[in-house]
């Protein structure tokens, strides 16, 4: 039970994460279709969380996603749109097959 707790403080802060790095996006005149790429995998994090229900569900969620939204911040801040929009889809994506794992089982 506490690791399923500390797994929820975990993906609230990549949700809070991915809210910084659309602030920074926007901040930097990055387009509206490279924000809502953010948007999307934000929304889809938002979606997997109830999926999540075990200390490996939690696991794998922090080893597929984390060095992903670290990246996408980064990129955020260095205001490079083809690189957030490329990190945004490379999240959104590894998010939705997540989702998709984590629901079969």
């Amino acid at each position: 039970m506490e690791e399923e707790i500390r797994g929820e403080y975990i993906i609230f802060g990549y949700m809070g994460d991915l809210e910084d790095a659309m602030g920074l996006a926007k901040k930097s005149g990055i387009s509206g279709g490279t924000i809502r790429e953010i948007e999307s995998a934000h929304d889809d994090l938002v979606d997997l969380g109830p999926l999540l229900k075990s200390g490996n569900d939690y696991k794998r969620l922090k080893d597929d996603v984390e060095g992903l939204v670290e990246d996408l911040v980064k990129n955020s801040r260095e205001g490079n749109e083809d690189l957030i929009l490329g990190s945004a889809r490379q999240l959104r994506d590894k998010v939705r097959m997540l989702k998709t794992v984590i629901d079969k089982t």
